[in-house]
């Protein structure tokens, strides 16, 4: 029987598998584990937008080991969020530099996955560390991201800091993971040579999901969100939305469900603009989640208009949405549309309120039996196109095939 591999994974903010919010790195290590791969994943005990403290979690064998690496909590973006990822970086490389007194305790592989890139580039030390190889995965093209949704200056200190470190990391990874299907050329642009890629986008985890089951005559029409409340996610469009349709549709409803930076400053300006209409509830958990869901008449997700989307988007949420088997609204400006290329909804332009209600009334208008084939239709693409438990067999293989040439 071959070897079990032991993957050190490196990312701030991992949750376990049924916290509120991305369980990405978790749910592939679940089934890593079923292919011979064991996972420890390095992260901090605190949520990177509700700040939440970590809860403890049934013992499952399958599941990948947490080493948790404190750091204080951050409610905001700036100079202290920065130093908390610098310092999760610095002390995710001494606690993992320290030999294990165990060596099947050591790695055989070390990845780096970038919600930001001091945690990659901790990974990569260690990987030296431990002469290992080094697998980069990139969830956001850093700096990118803040130039293009924070506005951040190109010439900003922190900008051009990053940007070396982009390079470096390209430069020095044994395999690139990315989410986005069309993140390879800028990366190789970036790196200034050809890079070893796996297109592992997000997806879902069809253990965890009831069948479909159609939604059934109703009276009132829900239009459902839930995720990050973050700047990128850019839900002013969804309470201008809900602004427009208040008096004219009043059997609509509009429900938010998560937490993040922009909350409490969202929650005003739908109180300030008298938005009955509109409901914000806090964050759930996985199976909670994807239990509620599937009780709303339509799904949205919003974006910010930017050109960070040109290539392509593999937002998490999403596959949860084509879980529950309903109808998706999606505003974006992207050449690589889950949605589009799964017929599952209607997509409009970015920060455009009035497509967005126009969007809802439409599929409100739609009969039941309709909306039902919309959501089907999603519901069969995930499981065909996206399905994790196949993404993580592939990684697997991927990883052994390293390990291998390693040797």
């Amino acid at each position: 029987m071959t070897e079990p591999l032991h993957l050190w994974l490196v990312n701030q903010y991992a949750i376990r598998i049924d916290q509120p919010g991305i369980t990405r790195h978790a749910t592939l290590a679940k089934y890593m584990h079923d292919a011979g791969v064991r996972t420890t994943i390095f992260a901090s005990p605190t949520h990177y937008w509700n700040v939440a403290q970590i809860e403890s979690e049934v013992a499952d064998a399958s599941a990948p080991e947490f080493r948790y690496l404190a750091t204080a909590p951050v409610a905001t973006n700036g100079v202290r969020r920065v130093l908390s990822m610098v310092s999760f970086a610095v002390r995710t490389f001494i606690a993992g530099a320290r030999a294990p007194r165990d060596p099947a305790d050591r790695p055989d592989i070390v990845e780096g996955s970038s919600p930001h890139p001091f945690a990659a580039l901790a990974a990569w030390g260690l990987a030296k560390r431990y002469d290992v190889p080094f697998v980069l995965e990139v969830r956001d093209l850093w700096p990118n991201s803040l130039v293009h949704l924070m506005g951040v200056s190109t010439k900003h200190p922190l900008i051009v800091a990053l940007a070396a470190l982009e390079k470096f990391l390209y430069r020095r990874a044994d395999l690139v993971i990315t989410l986005l299907p069309g993140s390879e050329k800028h990366i190789e642009a970036v790196a200034g040579r050809p890079v070893p890629f796996l297109w592992i986008p997000n997806g879902m985890d069809l253990s965890r999901v009831a069948p479909f089951a159609p939604l059934g005559p109703h009276e009132g029409f829900t239009v459902m969100y839930a995720g990050a409340h973050g700047i990128p996610n850019a839900l002013h469009t969804m309470l201008e939305a809900a602004a427009i349709l208040r008096d004219s549709e009043p059997d609509v409803r509009f429900i938010l469900i998560g937490d993040g930076k922009e909350k409490a400053k969202l929650m005003r300006w739908a109180s300030d603009h008298g938005l009955t209409n509109v409901e914000f509830r806090d964050p759930i958990s996985k199976h909670e989640l994807l239990e509620t869901l599937p009780t709303a008449d339509v799904l949205m997700i919003t974006w910010l208009r930017s050109p960070l989307y040109k290539d392509g988007i593999s937002p998490n949420k999403v596959f949860d949405y084509f879980a529950a088997g309903r109808p998706v609204i999606i505003a974006v400006e992207t050449p690589i549309n889950p949605v589009e290329l799964a017929d599952a909804g209607i997509t409009t332009p970015p920060e455009d309120p009035a497509a967005v209600a126009d969007a809802v009334r439409t599929v409100r208008g739609l009969s039941v039996a309709e909306r039902n084939a919309m959501g089907e239709r999603g519901r069969r693409y995930g499981e065909t196109h996206h399905d994790l438990s196949k993404s993580a067999a592939r990684i697997a293989d991927r990883l052994r095939s390293l390990q291998r040439r390693e040797v």
